[in-house]
């Protein structure tokens, strides 16, 4: 989705990357370490990706646990 470096606010640069950054350090009340865990359990993995004009989220995870995973992204986001 849109929201990449391009659109820092002038007096905040780099804020795209550090939100981006913070999306996996925990969510909805869990500390990043039992977020990571809660990922692990369930075999999935989330990344995001940043550039000047977007910012991307890949959650890789079996068929299995899929409604796990997206529960755990919908904590995240």
């Amino acid at each position: 989705f849109r929201g990449g470096s391009a659109f820092d606010p002038e007096k905040l640069p780099g804020l795209a990357s550090f939100t981006a950054s913070m999306l996996d350090e925990g969510a909805g009340g869990m500390p990043a370490t039992a977020f990571q865990e809660a990922l692990e359990d369930i075999g999935a993995r989330l990344s995001v990706n940043i550039d000047k004009t977007d910012i991307g989220l890949n959650l890789d995870t079996l068929t299995e646990h899929k409604e796990e995973a997206f529960r755990l992204l919908g904590l995240a986001t």
